[in-house]
């Protein structure tokens, strides 16, 4: 029996609404047959919104897009992205039993998923037709065309430039949290655009976060003073000769990478720009207060 499903659904993302749309059409026959022969699943299978994967404080997407049962027993998940992401996929593998499948919908076929949104985009207009313009099923079908077709097939979506406003369930994170707490919610702004005297905190992913500054000779316009990724139970930080190339506050790089060095990042000294350095999660959230003490530099 289904015991748990995901129903927090960010719908600023263009990724997530085009996942609710699919889930919604999965009411249509049709189109249920259609996913699950081209995925080769069984066709008294259920598909919902997958649970997390694991359960922590910071694991907020460790989670494919939709779980797959057969009399309540999991068989397989499947992932979709707008673009594609072997990275994420491969991590859920590595997260999963060898019996449970990990099934990808990417959104060109030249991506080389499981399966692709412009297929299912093809599939759908074929079967539109077969409905009224006053039925409820024309019209869904008509969303999820409106969307593939502008953020696939037009291509108005650039997976390398998805940041967004933080999950809530990592806004009320512990670091987060602190991270409010000690720079005061007036200085903070979250989103996607920095602003001068002012801390960003914006993510790509759910379970993550990235806390940047104004830069001005950044492509960005932003730089990031420390993030967490990819479901890691650690925050990285910026090499030390990093900092120097997009900030002039030169009291808080020597202020900032002396604190890192002490807590244990030894080598941001060392490594080159493109490299980071990295503390545990309970390191950093055991000395916020410090660390927030040197980013105040940067807001005055």
């Amino acid at each position: 029996m289904v015991k748990d499903m995901h129903f927090k659904e960010d719908t600023s993302k263009p990724e997530n609404r085009v996942n609710i749309t699919l889930f919604h059409l999965l009411m249509i026959e049709e189109f249920k047959n259609f996913i699950i022969q081209k995925l080769g699943l069984a066709i008294d299978c259920v598909v919902y919104p997958a649970p997390d994967l694991v359960t922590d404080e910071f694991s907020t997407n460790d989670r494919p897009d939709f779980k797959v049962e057969i009399n309540g027993k999991l068989v397989a998940y499947i992932e979709v992205e707008l673009g594609k992401d072997l990275a994420q996929v491969k991590k859920y593998k590595d997260k999963t039993p060898d019996e449970i499948e990990i099934y990808c919908i990417f959104g060109k076929i030249s991506d080389g998923g499981n399966l692709s949104l412009e297929e299912i985009f093809s599939f759908v207009k074929k079967i539109q037709d077969g409905f009224l313009k006053n039925t409820q099923e024309y019209w869904s079908i008509e969303l999820l065309l409106k969307m593939v077709k502008y953020y696939v097939i037009d291509g108005n979506f650039n997976s390398n430039n998805k940041r967004t406003s933080i999950s809530p369930a990592m806004r009320d994170s512990t670091l987060i949290t602190a991270l409010y707490e000690c720079i005061g919610s007036q200085y903070i702004i979250e989103g996607t655009k920095a602003e001068k005297g002012k801390l960003l905190i914006n993510t790509v992913k759910e379970n993550g976060f990235s806390v940047r500054i104004f830069a001005r000779n950044s492509s960005s316009s932003s730089f990031s003073l420390m993030n967490r990724s990819g479901g890691r139970e650690t925050i990285s930080f910026p090499a030390h000769i990093k900092m120097k190339k997009y900030i002039y506050n030169k009291v808080f790089i020597e202020s900032y990478t002396n604190l890192l060095i002490r807590l244990g990042c030894n080598d941001i000294k060392e490594i080159e720009e493109g490299q980071t350095s990295s503390l545990a999660i309970k390191k950093v959230e055991d000395n916020i207060t410090e660390l927030c003490d040197c980013i105040k530099l940067l807001l005055s």
